[in-house]
């Protein structure tokens, strides 16, 4: 189909990933009861995408094709995205600042997109501008990369597009690759970062070996640990109850458990017991570093009145002396060898 006769469409043609699951798509799991972007939507949220990198920001993690300005372009964008079922933030972000700049640019089209255009486009993202439109610093390679792999992005994918393409004439750059076309280092000799000498190398890397040999698995067992804890007594779980009540019969029970089991009582993260003293609590009342919140929620309840304290500081002061307490976490941790 060429160009004209696509602007002749009376209706526009139904896209191929009309209805598609991005996330199923691009293979990202997410527990059963997430809300799964669909293609239809302006706004693909993957903050629920289980796997992603701690590192990820939760703006990296949402994809707002509704700040592209024509609604064309803002399907081939998406279109675009699906196509490479891996999306990229990044990706999407040079996208939309392509097509923005197109519109700055009046094209009513995408098949108005010449040679000349790319190089356009390529010398805007290659400078850095003052107010005056003076040339006063240049952009990296990298960022000259995306600029040109967006272009050949929509000359690669251009019959997935249904409202608008490129024409299948235009060949960007004689069809050098993004990275040739930046002037990306490569080869020998280009290294920005000189070669870490071994005296530095080697002790890191025996170190990085024992993190993941050694500690590791201890690691491993502890994140656990800390997650079981979380699911089964944090005030997220859901199976506790709030009451107003004093639940003597039920911290009593717990707090015969404990002494049955010769187990410690928990103690409170430090930061949490900072904010019990200054909140007015006494460095001398042994409760203060206690867990209490955590005993509640062990005997059913979703938190620890401190208007209950007067009537259960005999019972949990009495069994206190009985096991002791301890940080809920790491106890009874194995001794390993020093590095």
């Amino acid at each position: 189909m060429t160009a004209t006769a696509l602007h002749e469409v009376t209706s526009p043609l139904r896209s191929v990933f009309a209805g598609v699951d991005v996330c199923r798509e691009a293979g990202f799991a997410l527990p059963e009861a997430a809300h799964r972007p669909v293609f239809e939507q302006d706004l693909w949220n993957f903050t629920e995408v289980i796997g992603l990198p701690a590192q990820l920001s939760g703006f990296s993690r949402r994809f707002n094709f509704a700040a592209i300005v024509d609604p064309r372009w803002r399907q081939v964008a998406k279109e675009l995205s699906v196509a490479m079922l891996a999306p990229r933030h990044i990706a999407v972000a040079e996208l939309t600042r392509f097509l923005n700049w197109l519109t700055g640019q009046g094209l009513a089209s995408l098949a108005d997109i010449d040679g000349q255009r790319c190089e356009a486009y390529l010398a805007h993202r290659r400078y850095v501008r003052d107010e005056n439109d003076v040339v006063v610093g240049e952009l990296s390679p990298a960022t000259r990369r995306a600029a040109a792999q967006t272009i050949v992005d929509l000359v690669n994918h251009r019959e997935l597009f249904t409202l608008d393409r490129v024409s299948a004439h235009l060949r960007p750059w004689g069809g050098a690759a993004p990275s040739a076309v930046a002037e990306m280092p490569c080869g020998t000799g280009q290294n920005k970062t000189a070669p870490v000498n071994d005296s530095v190398l080697q002790p890191m890397l025996a170190a990085a070996g024992y993190l993941v040999s050694v500690l590791g698995p201890h690691a491993i067992e502890l994140s656990a640990q800390v997650r079981d804890a979380d699911q089964r007594w944090s005030v997220r779980s859901g199976e506790h109850v709030a009451i107003s009540r004093l639940p003597t019969n039920e911290i009593a029970r717990l707090l015969a458990d404990y002494e049955r089991r010769g187990e410690p009582l928990p103690l409170l993260p430090e930061h949490n017991v900072a904010k019990r003293l200054a909140a007015g609590w006494s460095p001398q009342d042994p409760l203060t570093s206690i867990a209490l919140g955590l005993l509640a929620r062990q005997a059913g309840f979703t938190q620890f009145l401190r208007g209950w304290i007067p009537h259960l500081r005999e019972q949990i002061e009495a069994t206190l002396r009985v096991v002791g307490a301890q940080k809920p976490f790491g106890r009874d941790a194995q001794s390993i060898d020093s590095c």
